[in-house]
Parts: C-alpha cells; structure tokens; sequence
C-alpha cells in the first residue's frame, strides 16, 4: 500500500536448489499522497523589517489530515517554483493546524523599501512536497528620516550634516516607475543626479560632492525625488 515501509533481502541458489545465507537486509518506502497545495496565502501588516503571512493549511495527505511543516521563500525580484529555493529569504514552519485551518508566520529581517515576494510548499511526514502556493506581495516602508509617511516622500538625515548624509526616499510601489534623485543648490542648479531604479524606497548615501566629484560649499540645497510625473522635495544643510 502507498505510505507503508517494506524491507527487502536475498538468497542466491544453485542448480541444485541450494540455497546461499540471507544476505543484510534493506528497507524502501512506498510513497503516499503527496501534501495538497497551500491556499489563500496572503501578506499583512508590513513593518520597516517584516511580513506577516497567513495561509490555508494544507493536509498530510493531499487536503486530509496535518501537513509536517510549511517551507517558505521570499524575495524582492518575482520566482516560480523552480526558484523556490534560491530565493534569499528561506524560513521554515512546523505545521500546527489541520488542514483548511489558518496558519501564520511573522517574517523578519527583511530589507525596507522593497516589494516583497512569498511563496509556501508544505511538506508532509515522509517529506513529499506541495506544489508551491500562488505568490503574495507586500512592500516594506523605508524609516528613517520619513518614518511613518505614506506615499512619495523623502527627507535626510542628519541635519545639518557637516559630512555624509543619508536621504531616506519613498517612490512609486508598483516597480514599474524608473526614479531619480536630484540634488540643486539655492540657485536652482543641477549639482547631482542620480538614478535610483524602480524599487518602491531606498537610502542614498551623498558624500556632499557634486557631478565632478568636487565637495559642494557649505550651506542649504535641495534634494528631489523624480518618480514619473511626480516628484517630492527635502532639504540638507552642509556645515563644514
């Protein structure tokens, strides 16, 4: 029958019907249903460093029963099961619910400012594996210096700087906006532009030089966010 253990061993005989010694024995494990697949994953309540997910639970035996345990991915750039276990994020979870019942995971250690990516596969006691769930999506909020703001901000830290500051910015969540930080003096001169890419938030580290490398006189200046047709404002003050 499937899921049952069976052991195995031999005996060699001559022509003459006579048998040899029973050779060691071995044992091999039929395999039963496999796990049924995860559903209704889902991610809630993202903090600057976490995620919380929720599922169905999956059964030990297709959709009957209790799985093992719950193997889940996640990361910032989209995977299909076949790069289920390259993903960066890799977290394990003891099964504790019955199938059709809510399981849930606090993700931690995650990367602000990201769109985050999750998948699970359950796992049952003979180690068959799920097919992997449908992926669930959450964006990490950037902190810092715009903690707690919602939607397109930026803002640096420290202030005034007398070397290296950090600008924390906030842009377009759906990853499809190519974005730019632009750094003018009170002229309204284009001292540094750089291209920060489609992520939904990042920090920018500015060394307080301009395009030719050449450190900016101390005083007040601008930095904005270029996100598509929208754009936010801060300002940084250098003392030297």
């Amino acid at each position: 029958p499937e899921g049952t253990t069976r052991w195995f061993a031999l005996r060699a005989f001559d022509r003459f019907e006579q048998g040899s010694a029973v050779s060691n024995s071995d044992s091999a494990s039929l395999p039963g249903v496999a796990p049924g697949g995860v559903r209704e994953l889902a991610a809630h309540a993202a903090s600057e460093s976490t995620v919380v997910l929720t599922w169905l639970a999956s059964g030990g035996d297709g959709d009957a029963g209790r799985a093992l345990r719950y193997r889940i991915a996640g990361s910032p750039t989209a995977f299909d099961s076949a790069g289920f276990a390259l993903a960066p994020v890799q977290r394990l979870l003891e099964a504790t619910r019955d199938a059709g019942q809510p399981e849930t995971l606090l993700v931690q250690g995650l990367t602000p400012g990201r769109r985050w990516r999750f998948a699970v596969i359950a796992v049952d006691a003979a180690f068959a594996e799920s097919p992997m769930s449908a992926v669930a999506e959450a964006v990490t909020p950037m902190g810092g210096a715009i903690a707690g703001r919602v939607g397109l901000s930026l803002g640096a830290r420290p202030l005034p700087a007398a070397g290296e500051v950090t600008v924390d910015w906030q842009g377009d969540p759906s990853g499809t906006v190519e974005q730019w930080l632009e750094v003018h003096d009170l002229a309204g001169r284009l001292r540094r532009r750089i291209a920060v890419g489609r992520e939904p938030g990042g920090a920018w580290q500015w060394n307080g030089r301009d395009e030719e490398g050449v450190l900016v006189p101390a005083g007040l200046y601008f930095v904005r966010l270029v996100s598509g047709s929208r754009h936010a404002t801060s300002r940084v003050v250098f003392v030297r």
